[in-house]
């Protein structure tokens, strides 16, 4: 395996993309058009407009914010999502953060957390004013060690009890 590296999502890493997230049904990203034959067609010829859109903050729901997709690439193989909300809102603070990243499933276990984490933040840190939130239930470990080495330094860590998704959670806020 190369160095991994973030990209804008892209027709060259598609199927491995799909692939993906048929691995991972009933995960974060594993969209539910796929799941209908009939409909991957459509989803296919929409997908890089859909993340376009959200880009530009046209026709979010309530509560969303501009974001942008980038994926993490090796050589042509699909290995995660970035999602980087470009404004913060005190929910998303408390919440999801700034960085949303997820690593594929079979790709898990490749020590492939570390090159991840350090591409997500400092592409955030490109693209956002003001602090960068990584907000974690799982991942605290390796970020402290990230931190540890002085691969990718955070400002705070503390912990906080944020409501996501109608219950109350323990959750990790790194500040960049």
């Amino acid at each position: 395996m190369a160095v991994p590296k973030l990209v804008p999502p892209s027709e060259a890493y598609l199927e491995s993309y799909i692939a993906a997230c048929r691995e991972t049904w009933g995960h974060a990203y594993s969209d539910y058009i796929l799941h209908d034959p009939a409909r991957v067609a459509t989803w296919r010829e929409t997908i890089f407009a859909d993340y376009a859109r959200q880009e530009r903050g046209e026709g979010l729901p309530p509560g969303f914010v501009p974001s942008r997709t980038l994926w993490f690439v090796d050589g042509d193989m699909y290995l995660g999502t970035v999602n980087i909300r470009l404004r913060m809102t005190e929910a998303l603070k408390n919440g999801g953060g700034t960085v949303g990243l997820i690593l594929r499933t079979s790709m898990r276990g490749r020590h492939l957390g570390r090159p991840l984490i350090v591409a997500a933040v400092a592409a955030a840190r490109e693209m956002v004013e003001g602090p960068i939130y990584l907000n974690t239930e799982t991942a605290a470990g390796i970020l402290d060690r990230l931190h540890a080495d002085g691969d990718c330094p955070y400002t705070s860590r503390e912990t906080c009890t944020c409501l996501i998704d109608g219950e109350f959670r323990s959750l990790v806020r790194f500040t960049y």
